[in-house]
């Protein structure tokens, strides 16, 4: 299913998207280490330069040794200086440099003449002075084997200074000459001991630098460091940087090859997951398209339970008045069986009318034939009427001839009676039979007239009676008629109600709802759910013909929107794990430096003060991010107090010690105070001065200062200075040269 595929995807992608995250967080460690290597080489290359420039300016050498040495190319005969001719180990840097002294900075020559050049390019250029060593005139010196033998029967013996350093043999008359006649022992105690073997005849010297000359004296203590033991190690130490260089250089390389197999191990990731992000969101996309079929169901769900929690309210608080609702609801209920019932019988007689319909149609055809019958009855009953009068006068007529005869023959017999003319009577006896029979005759006929007569008029009677059923027939024939038609016309009012009504309500029509008609139809719950539905259209309000344009357009902007949201969150959820990350790292290192410092200072203050106590507090311990940092002094003599409540120079002197521990937490090599103490007054700047040493081998400090006592306690001056009016000149004095200078003179 796309659920099980979005699983699928999203597992694979977690995957990838952890180990792209290993493989970057290793790349990150791998490009830090690589960094730091690339930092560490040009350190490394950069000091390795400043030694080659060093060496190539003679920094640290007399003023006149560095004039000829820049200048050896155009001077014959310069074989170089005895710091550099030689290679002292480091372990025996410090003795070796204190039995030299100035001597390091000998020059050796070829010859005389290239010594006396030089002592004349100097004087021309006045340029200072320097010792020059010829090869044809030093020889060397040596400890007698015999001494050798005793002293090294003695525990800490090391060896004569000459056999402990490398050098050419060329020059090794002057190495014999200037080290052949010194012991090198182990420390203090073993020179004491050697040079009393030897009877001190011969030079010990410690490791330390503490000398035992010969015929007893001793030499010894701690102070500056020589600047010659620079010039020892210069050529050893670039050398050695050299072989680091080289060794950084294959590190390197590795580590670039490394960190670019990492690059493209990385790269296909990268796009594996760019892919498997791309295969996600189309499928995310899929899924979001069913997540909104599935929100408008859940939507119309709730509302469907909205209403159905209004209908729940509705209910209960119907509740309150059920007892006197009961009745009302009892004919809402037989009012609603009612509706439905007349509902069913109007589908009932929807589906009879059309054959009433045609049965009428047929029963008022019947009609119609049965009316033109008595129609036509009717009007044979009139000719038939007719007639019979034509035959009624015509019969009357013969009665009044027949009567008119009687009347003429009783006439006639009268006359006969009264006439003067007598007949026979036998004549008259027959005459008066034939008019009897004649009369007789007639009155029969007359009977017969008169009774066929009665016959017609009761005829004529039943035929009018005939006529008059048949004409009330036909009037209610064609009453019923219109009382059919006036019923027809009125259900197919109904019927057109009725399928206008189906059509309105229900968008379908007859035949689509007899079709689809359930057999088990629920009408009571079918019209609870009607109703249900025709709230919920007339809750959705006039249907919008653009919504669903409007709809793609909104929830296109909608999906993109909430994408840009998701990597917004994301993107803010992981700045908050980093800042989480850096604030934590930061409280930490934060933390572990403060104790550090506030350890340290604890230290310094007491130190540069002479005394006292002071202490480093925080504002808001629960806050290390927003907490200040508040300094409570106690200088000798005087109480806690803030640095706020101290003078100038005690605040100067605290900034200093504050300094001081920084820099003993935290080591610097290169450190510029721009008066620093010139608040402080000459004992505390004596102080100041001398503390500067303890940091001497880790940090070089330059100084900017008018304070005596600060310059009383510098390795080297730099000053400007106009010994011409308008010309100034840039002037450096190295105080360790000038005092070893004075301790040799």
């Amino acid at each position: 299913s796309l659920k099980e595929e979005i699983d699928i995807l999203l597992t694979d992608f977690k995957k990838t998207r952890e180990s792209l995250q290993q493989i970057e967080s290793t790349y990150r460690q791998k490009t830090d280490r690589l960094n730091q290597l690339e930092q560490q080489l040009n350190r490394a290359q950069a000091k390795r330069q400043s030694l080659i420039e060093m060496q190539e300016n003679y920094a640290g050498y007399f003023a006149g040794v560095k004039a000829v040495m820049t200048a050896k190319n155009k001077l014959n005969g310069i074989v170089g200086t005895v710091a550099d001719l030689m290679d002292v180990p480091v372990d025996y840097t410090e003795a070796i440099d204190v039995v030299l002294g100035a001597a390091s900075q000998f020059i050796v020559v070829e010859d005389e003449k290239a010594g006396r050049d030089a002592i004349q390019y100097l004087k021309q250029r006045k340029a200072g002075r320097a010792t020059f060593l010829p090869l044809t005139t030093i020889k060397g010196r040596s400890v007698a084997q015999r001494l050798i033998e005793q002293a090294r029967d003695i525990d800490g013996f090391i060896g004569i200074a000459s056999d402990l350093i490398q050098f050419d043999q060329k020059v090794a008359q002057v190495m014999a000459n200037l080290l052949g006649a010194t012991i090198v022992a182990r420390d203090l105690t073993s020179a004491n001991a050697i040079a009393k073997a030897v009877n001190y005849s011969v030079r010990v010297v410690s490791l330390e630098g503490d000398v035992m000359n010969a015929g007893g004296s001793m030499t010894g203590g701690g102070g500056k460091r020589s600047s010659n033991a620079h010039l020892f190690s210069q050529k050893k130490e670039e050398k050695a940087l050299r072989i680091e260089i080289d060794e950084l250089e294959k590190t390197l390389a590795i580590r670039q090859n490394e960190r670019a197999q990492e690059e493209s191990e990385r790269k296909e990731l990268s796009e594996k997951l760019e892919t498997l992000r791309s295969e996600g969101e189309d499928k995310r996309l899929a899924e979001k398209q069913l997540e909104n079929e599935v929100s408008q169901l859940s939507d119309t769900f709730k509302r469907l339970e909205r209403e159905k929690k209004g209908l729940q309210f509705e209910m209960d608080e119907a509740t309150g008045e059920e007892h006197s609702l009961t009745q009302q609801l009892s004919d809402v209920q037989k009012k609603r069986q009612q509706a439905d019932n007349q509902l069913n019988r109007l589908k009932e007689e929807m589906d009879q009318l059309s054959s009433e319909k045609e049965d009428r149609q047929a029963k008022q055809q019947e009609l119609e034939k049965e009316r033109e019958a008595i129609l036509n009855e009717w009007n044979e009953a009139r000719e038939l009427l007719a007639s019979s009068r034509s035959k009624k006068e015509s019969i009357s007529s013969q009665i009044s001839q027949v009567q008119n005869i009687i009347m003429h023959t009783e006439e006639e017999l009268a006359e006969l009676k009264q006439g003067e003319e007598i007949e026979s009577k036998e004549d008259l006896t027959e005459r008066l039979s034939e008019l009897t029979e004649e009369n007789d005759r007639l009155k029969d006929s007359e009977r017969s007239l008169k009774a066929s007569q009665t016959e017609l008029d009761q005829m004529v009677t039943e035929l009018e009676e005939t006529i008059h059923s048949l004409q009330d027939r036909r009037s209610n024939l064609t009453e019923e008629k219109n009382q059919l038609d006036i019923a027809t016309s009125r259900l197919d009012v109904s019927i057109d109600h009725l399928l206008e009504y189906l059509s309105e309500e229900y968008a379908i029509s007859y035949e689509e709802a007899k079709l689809n008609q359930p057999d088990d139809l629920d009408r009571e719950a079918t019209q609870k759910r009607v109703k249900l539905l025709k709230r919920g259209i007339e809750e959705l309000g006039p249907v919008n013909l653009n919504a669903i344009d409007e709809y793609e357009r909104v929830n296109e902007r909608h999906e993109f929107l909430a994408e840009q949201q998701k990597d917004l969150l994301e993107a803010k959820e992981s700045l908050y794990d980093t800042m989480e990350q850096m604030d934590s790292e930061v409280k930490k290192r934060f933390y572990e430096t403060f104790s550090q410092v506030k350890e340290q200072f604890a230290i310094v203050f007491p130190r540069m003060f002479g005394g006292g106590k002071a202490e480093l507090r925080l504002t808001d311990p629960d806050n290390l991010l927003e907490s200040g940092v508040e300094i409570a002094a106690q200088p000798p003599g005087k109480k806690l107090q803030s640095l706020s409540l101290l003078s100038g120079g005690e605040r100067a002197l605290t900034a200093l010690s504050l300094l001081f521990a920084i820099i003993e937490v935290r080591p610097i090599p290169f450190c510029i105070l721009d008066e620093a103490e010139a608040a402080l007054d000459e004992t505390n700047v004596a102080r100041f001065g001398r503390y500067l040493h303890n940091f001497a081998d880790d940090t070089q400090f330059i100084v900017i200062t008018h304070r005596k006592g600060t310059m009383e306690e510098a390795d080297s001056l730099y000053g400007v200075t106009m010994r011409e009016k308008g010309v100034s000149k840039l002037v450096s004095v190295h105080l360790q040269d000038v005092e070893e200078t004075v301790e040799q003179t």
